[in-house]
């Protein structure tokens, strides 16, 4: 149930026994199609050549940075960023090919990207998880590779 502060502003529950979690871990993280690896440099050559693929810089616009024009320029901002716990940086691989295929990034440059941020809290999390299991799973993708039904379909109603 959720408490108002001093101004009557709600501020939640009150969690006497919280304590704070650990950042998450470098760490691969498989997926069934790709797998997550903690951006290295030896990921840096194929990420580039990737890069070079599209046809002009649109993809750029919501990114942190400007693309580089050489690998050396961004070998080197690999290397800049790879140990950082904070924001922690991912290289995207392709598990058919086993090859690099993109990147986790910041965006800025003044705009707001569409991108959602979620708070989920542990007493939401079982109902949450079963909900994400059924909506990823193989079953629910048609032969187009489109899922079959919606997140919120497979969502208990609400109490």
């Amino acid at each position: 149930m959720s408490q108002n502060n001093e101004f009557g502003q709600p501020v939640g529950d009150a969690l006497p026994d919280w304590q704070p979690r650990q950042h998450p871990q470098r760490v691969p993280l498989e997926g069934r199609l790709c797998r997550l690896e903690p951006l290295a440099e030896h990921h840096a050559q194929a990420l580039f050549s990737a890069y070079q693929l599209a046809e002009d810089t649109r993809n750029w616009t919501w990114l942190l940075r400007e693309p580089d024009t050489n690998v050396e320029s961004y070998q080197a901002w690999v290397a800049s960023i790879a140990a950082l716990q904070d924001p922690i940086h991912f290289a995207v691989i392709d598990k058919n090919t086993g090859q690099p295929v993109g990147s986790q990034a910041l965006v800025i440059k003044g705009h707001n990207r569409d991108t959602d941020w979620f708070s989920i809290i542990d007493s939401e999390w079982p109902e949450i998880d079963h909900a994400m299991q059924k909506w990823l799973a193989a079953g629910n993708f048609g032969p187009d590779g489109k899922q079959v039904s919606s997140l919120e379909s497979w969502r208990q109603p609400k109490r």
